[in-house]
């Protein structure tokens, strides 16, 4: 059953927020994936509380439960039409504010168990749409327990439906899908905030446009496979690329070709090195890459195999042709190298190469 749940929520998901495209801020894409997840999970339980409802004599409450099951489900068409997570997140909260307010007046007004749900309300709208929805939907959370409370003062007494040998019955089951809904509500919310935050930290080191890493998250894991190789005695090469054209490309502002051109040398060194190797966008129009357990032979073995996978993609003749200039460090680290060192060298390699005279700079 919770596989089931789980593969028509990831399918729902997709449908609804992924494929729609039109939710791209990260934040506002976690509200509406929990918004879409808490607006099945509702109807969910609405299946199963509305013919308890039923059986203990409320069909009108029975039946509130399904319309408002029916309209909740509306949310996520709304997300995926419009983009907005504020009017799909305020439609669920809506459908369940007035659903409380109907059952409230079914089962006893202040009296009842419904009341004690409009707990659901700030914590459904704060999360769902952000403190502005969250401080508007508490006042009116307020404003309906006020309701309830002045009007029974004054007098007024609303219809129990339940019988008194069921009423004892309806408190328990509706108390304990309370608790059962705002436990699943925030494993959702929990779940959802943990993805955003992975998403968060691989996008602060993941270069986009490449899919390789920035120099912000390369320097770190350089430096753990620098340690390693010092502590290994483990030869360690640092390769570095600059990639003819792009700075023209970028100067012009066709930073569409500009990223197009970068994509392919990234995928021509991905397919040249190890995925164990560490490979790097640094600068707009600059890559390196850190080789464990390499040295001088074996960087012009790499150099030889980067130099046949280039001609094969030049002579397809689909594309710009690519060039790149290149430098090379093989070290044997020890404790005083630093990854700032090596990248230092390797760059001071690269324009010595490349300079009138240099030694296999350019290919």
């Amino acid at each position: 059953m919770q596989k089931l749940f789980r593969s028509l929520s990831e399918k729902a998901l997709d449908y609804y927020v992924v494929s729609s495209g039109k939710v791209r801020d990260i934040e506002v894409l976690k509200r509406a994936k929990v918004a879409v997840v808490f607006a099945i999970t509702y109807a969910s339980c609405g299946c199963v509380f509305a013919p308890l409802y039923y059986r203990l004599g409320s069909p009108a409450g029975a039946l509130a439960i399904v319309v408002s099951d029916v309209l909740i489900l509306l949310a996520p068409v709304s997300l995926r039409r419009t983009g907005s997570n504020a009017i799909a997140g305020n439609w669920i909260v809506a459908n369940v504010y007035w659903l409380i307010a109907y059952l409230a007046t079914l089962n006893g007004g202040q009296y009842g168990p419904s009341l004690a749900w409009l707990v659901t309300i700030p914590v459904a709208a704060t999360l769902l749409c952000g403190r502005s929805s969250g401080m508007l939907w508490t006042a009116l959370a307020i404003f309906q327990m006020l309701a309830f409370y002045l009007l029974g003062t004054a007098g007024f007494h609303f219809a129990d439906q339940f019988s008194p040998e069921v009423r004892g019955s309806v408190r328990t089951i509706s108390l304990s899908f309370l608790t059962f809904l705002a436990l699943n509500f925030a494993l959702i919310y929990e779940h959802f905030n943990a993805q955003t935050i992975e998403l968060i930290r691989g996008l602060a080191v993941i270069d986009e446009t490449t899919q390789t890493l920035n120099l912000r998250g390369f320097i770190p894991l350089a430096r753990q496979q620098l340690r390693l190789a010092t502590r290994d005695q483990r030869g360690l090469a640092m390769l570095y690329f600059v990639v003819n054209g792009i700075q023209g490309l970028l100067d012009s502002g066709n930073t569409d070709a500009a990223d197009r051109l970068m994509a392919r040398t990234a995928a021509i060194l991905a397919g040249t090195f190890r995925s164990s190797d560490l490979l790097s966008r640094v600068a707009p129009d600059r890559f390196v890459v850190s080789v464990l357990s390499v040295g001088a032979a074996e960087i012009d073995i790499l150099f030889g195999r980067l130099i046949v996978n280039l001609e094969r993609m030049n002579s397809q003749k689909k594309a710009e042709v690519l060039r790149l200039m290149m430098g090379a460090v093989p070290a044997q680290p020890d404790k005083n190298t630093t990854v700032e060192d090596l990248l230092e060298k390797v760059q001071e390699d690269m324009r010595k190469k490349s300079a009138p005279g240099g030694e296999r700079g350019k290919f």
